[in-house]
Parts: C-alpha cells; sequence; structure tokens
C-alpha cells in the first residue's frame, strides 16, 4: 500500500545516503582527504594520485563557490572578476597568500579621480599606463602623465609602485605586463577604444568585494581550492 512504498522509499534513500558517506568512493574520498591535509603545499601537485584528486574534487568546489563570478573555467569577466588561468596575481601567487584570501575574503578599492583630475590629465595619466605596457601611446601625454603617477597629485605610486609593477599587499595590479585586470583593454580595437577603457578605470576608481570561505569551507577544503587554483593557473 501507500504506505509502504513510501517506507521503501525512505529505506532506499537512506541507504544510498549510508553508501555515499561510508561506501568504497566515500572512503577513498576521505583517505585522499587526509593526505591532502597532511601535506605540504609543494608536495600535493606533485604527486600524480594527489594531483588527480585535487583537480576531480577542487573542481567541483570551484564549480559550487567560485565560477558563478569567475566563470566555470576560470577565465574570469574583463572588467568584473579576475582571470584565474593566467599567471598573475593581485594579491600574491604563494599558496599562502592564495589560502589568506580564500580564508578572509578581499575587498578591492582605487579611488576614483574623475575630480581629482582634469579631463586633459586623465588622458595624460592613462596615456603613461598604456606606455608602461607597451602599447601605443602618445608620447607628450605619457610624459606629463608620468609626472602626475608619481607626484602628490595622482599618488598612484603608493599602490602600484613608481615603476608600475604594483604591490601584492595592496591588491595592486602591475601595470606593465599587459595583463589587464579590470580595464577591458584587449577587447578594444583601436588605440583610441583602449585609452578611453583605461581612462573609464581612473575616472571610477574600483570597488569591488570578494567573500570570506573560513565559515564556508573547510581548512581541507580551502586547502584543496589552492592546491587546484595552482593548476588552473598552469604553475
Amino acid at each position: 500500500d501507500a504506505g509502504e512504498e513510501k517506507t521503501t522509499h525512505w529505506n532506499m534513500r537512506a541507504l544510498l545516503q549510508k553508501d555515499m558517506q561510508t561506501g568504497p568512493q566515500a572512503l577513498k574520498q576521505k583517505e585522499y582527504l587526509t593526505k591532502v591535509a597532511a601535506a605540504p603545499y609543494e608536495q600535493i601537485n606533485q604527486d600524480p594520485d594527489m594531483a588527480a584528486f585535487v583537480r576531480s574534487y577542487g573542481n567541483g568546489i570551484f564549480g559550487d563557490k567560485c565560477a558563478a563570478c569567475h566563470q566555470a573555467g576560470g577565465q574570469g569577466v574583463p572588467g568584473l572578476f579576475p582571470n584565474l588561468v593566467d599567471d598573475d596575481w593581485l594579491w600574491g601567487s604563494q599558496p599562502e597568500q592564495i589560502q589568506h584570501t580564500l580564508v578572509n575574503g578581499r575587498n578591492g578599492y582605487m579611488p576614483p579621480f574623475r575630480e581629482t583630475f582634469s579631463d586633459e590629465q586623465l588622458d595624460q595619466v592613462a596615456n603613461y599606463v598604456m606606455s608602461m605596457s607597451g602599447l601605443e601611446a602618445n608620447e607628450a601625454a605619457a610624459v606629463k602623465g608620468e609626472q602626475i603617477f608619481n607626484g602628490e597629485k595622482g599618488g598612484c605610486y603608493y599602490c602600484h609602485t613608481s615603476k608600475g609593477t604594483g604591490m601584492y599587499s595592496q591588491g595592486a595590479a602591475n601595470l606593465t605586463d599587459r595583463v589587464w585586470t579590470v580595464a577591458n583593454v584587449p577587447g578594444k580595437e583601436s588605440t583610441e577604444e583602449q585609452l578611453a577603457a583605461i581612462k573609464t578605470v581612473i575616472s571610477d576608481g574600483i570597488q569591488r568585494q570578494m567573500p570570506a570561505f573560513s565559515s564556508r569551507l573547510s581548512d581541507t577544503e580551502i586547502k584543496v581550492l589552492v592546491a587546484y587554483l595552482k593548476q588552473l593557473s598552469g604553475e
């Protein structure tokens, strides 16, 4: 009768849950999680078996917790969410730095300069930023832009350094490596469009947040995810 069907249904569900928790696959998973938890970061991806486990299990965590912003393949969204498959890291590429990012979250901020710079000065600083990455730029404007960048009016060097190489402690991008984390320069065809994209970022500033995962993932899951992100970036 209906009561027996219901009982059978719940019994089967209970058996399935038990198998998921204590079956051979679950026990194997627990074994590898224990191995990863005990291993130093540099050993995890060098061990073929642990690396394969990280690739599979880490992909599941990434798909559940990270892909909504960084996309399923980790390529990010230009201007919004960083690309995780290149070797450029805003907050540092060492496993401990990535772990800190995941545990505590990050607040990315650059002040808007629309009230600080005139349109001509915005143009000059943008030309200097383009010149630092080897892109075509107005040389005369770039010279004046460098003075603003490294002067008190701009103060850009405080975070990006005087050479534009960025600073992990501030999450400040390296402006010399042609990796564009906010301005979608690669998506622009002309020099004018590239310049406009950079000017928009300088004018509007940056304010974005990544949540902390300390309460959403266990310590071991975070460690797996760190190792998985290192795989994604090809390191």
